[in-house]
C-alpha cells in the first residue's frame, strides 16, 4: 500500500494519469494527502472572528468512512498548536469554549485530522481570535 501510494504521489506530481492513481488524490500546499477535493471545514471561516470565552461551532465536511477526528488550532499554520478535541466522533461539528488564555491573533486555522492518520486532514481557512 506504501509502494502505490509513493508511486501514485510520483505520478500524480509529474502530471500523468494512470488507473486507480489519480482516484481522490488531493494535496495541499506541503504535499499532504487530504482526504477528498470536496471535503472542507466550512466554519470558521476566511476572515471570521472569534471572541475568547465564547462558545463556537466548527463545522466540517469529511467522509463517512472516517470515524473519528482529531482537531487542532494552529497559529501561523505550524507554530503553536493547541488541541481542541483528540478522538472525536465524526459528526461534522464541534462545539468549542475558547479558553481566555489563548493568545489574540490573526493567524489562526482549525485542522480537522483523521484520527488514525495523521496526514490525513483538512485545513480551514485563516481566522482571527481577540
Amino acid at each position: 500500500m506504501k509502494r502505490k501510494m509513493i508511486f501514485c504521489l510520483i505520478i500524480f506530481l509529474s502530471g500523468l494519469t494512470i488507473n486507480g492513481c489519480r482516484d481522490n488524490i488531493t494535496t495541499d500546499e506541503f504535499g499532504d494527502f487530504m482526504p477528498e477535493a470536496s471535503s472542507r471545514v466550512t466554519s470558521p471561516s476566511m476572515g471570521e472572528v472569534w471572541e475568547l470565552g465564547t462558545q463556537q461551532k466548527i463545522v466540517w465536511d469529511l467522509p463517512s468512512t472516517i470515524n473519528y477526528v482529531n482537531i487542532i488550532l494552529l497559529k501561523k499554520q505550524y507554530l503553536n498548536r493547541f488541541d481542541i478535541a483528540k478522538n472525536h466522533r465524526n459528526t461534522g461539528s464541534f462545539v468549542w469554549e475558547i479558553p481566555k488564555t489563548i493568545p489574540t491573533s490573526v493567524h489562526y486555522q482549525i485542522k480537522v485530522e483523521n484520527s488514525q492518520n495523521e496526514h490525513s486532514y483538512i485545513m480551514s481557512d485563516v481566522f482571527y481570535i481577540r
